[in-house]
């Protein structure tokens, strides 16, 4: 009986991969939306490893804009973290489910579904916060593939308020 207890116990406790992915995306993206300058320090401190600069140079708007990126060893998983100066954050990693990072979104940041992009091998979910607080008006995306190609996992990315204004005000 009291084994039992202790099971249901530690299945209630367990977190998954995309719980800990929302949390890492937090720490990292979210609460540094507004100066991505407080993204190394503690990515050093955690004992992330710095990418090349080659990696980061795919990216076209890490190459105009410049940034950073990170991996990240977190509780049995990898995590890719990148940011563009200006721009976005992003946390990227293996074994994700959209479907669950679409609800922890909705859950922690009162995000709202805006619309589905399908873009050959993937597609890409945007959202937006409306509420007032911190995050109203960041716009929030996953980028997963799609499940014919074979592939799992998801990016989860923010762009600050500024930066969405500045677009929609250069349209």
């Amino acid at each position: 009986m009291a084994l039992g207890f202790l099971l249901k116990a530690q299945t209630a406790l367990a977190v998954s991969n995309e719980q800990h992915a929302i949390n890492t995306f937090d720490g990292y993206c979210v609460q540094n939306k507004d100066d991505y300058s407080n993204i190394p320090p503690l990515a050093e401190a955690m004992g992330a490893m710095e990418l090349p600069e080659e990696m980061l140079n795919a990216d076209p708007a890490m190459r105009k804009l410049g940034g950073g990126g990170y991996g990240l060893r977190y509780e049995g998983l990898v995590f890719l973290i990148g940011f563009v100066n200006g721009g976005g954050c992003t946390v990227m990693s293996t074994g994700l489910k959209p479907a669950e990072l679409d609800r922890l979104l909705k859950q922690f940041y009162g995000a709202e579904f805006l619309r589905k992009l399908d873009e050959g091998i993937q597609t890409t979910s945007f959202y937006t916060v409306r509420d007032p607080g911190p995050n109203q008006g960041v716009m929030f995306s996953i980028v997963a593939p799609k499940p014919e190609v074979g592939m799992d996992g998801a990016t989860i990315g923010i762009v600050p308020r500024k930066a969405v204004e500045s677009v929609l005000s250069n349209r």
